[in-house]
């Protein structure tokens, strides 16, 4: 679905990674993104930045119900996760430089969206390679940002 269409968002985006107990590192973007529904799943979907390290991304988070969440990413990099509480997810990220396999235990999904707004929160270790796992939380969160809305293409 091309990026125009749906209800035009402003996302905050806030994600968190750090390893036992050591102080997170913490980054937050805010950009415009798209909001849909279909198939009784609600759609939210931006394109990365430079500062995000994936330019050439475009990524969608899709919220089945509130206790499932995916993420996927298209273009310059390439996965899919699908983010269940207690559950694991083996995946391997498809990026400009080589692949990664990663192994993504989640702790924490909690989800609620509307078409006026909501959020989504994300608690989980990531294992990369068969690293160390590092612990991470996604907070989204969007407001409508104004304008028309436009139907999706089926």
């Amino acid at each position: 679905m091309p990026m125009n269409d749906g209800t035009p968002v402003i996302l905050t985006i806030r994600g968190s990674q750090w390893e036992g107990t050591a102080t997170s590192d913490t980054m937050e973007l805010v950009t415009e993104g798209i909001l849909y529904r279909k198939d009784d799943a609600w759609f939210l979907r931006y394109k990365e930045s430079e500062a995000t390290g994936l330019e050439g991304t475009t990524t969608t988070i899709r919220v089945d119900d509130p206790g499932t969440v995916s993420l996927i990413r298209t273009g310059s990099t390439h996965m899919r996760v699908t983010f269940v509480e207690g559950r694991r997810h083996v995946t391997r990220m498809e990026l400009p430089y080589g692949v990664l396999d990663v192994d993504i235990y989640t702790n924490a999904v909690r989800a609620g969206l509307s078409d006026r707004g909501g959020e989504v929160h994300l608690g989980y270790s990531v294992e990369l390679n068969s690293r160390e796992p590092t612990n991470a939380r996604l907070d989204v969160t969007f407001r409508h940002a104004g304008g028309a809305t436009r139907s999706p293409e089926a």
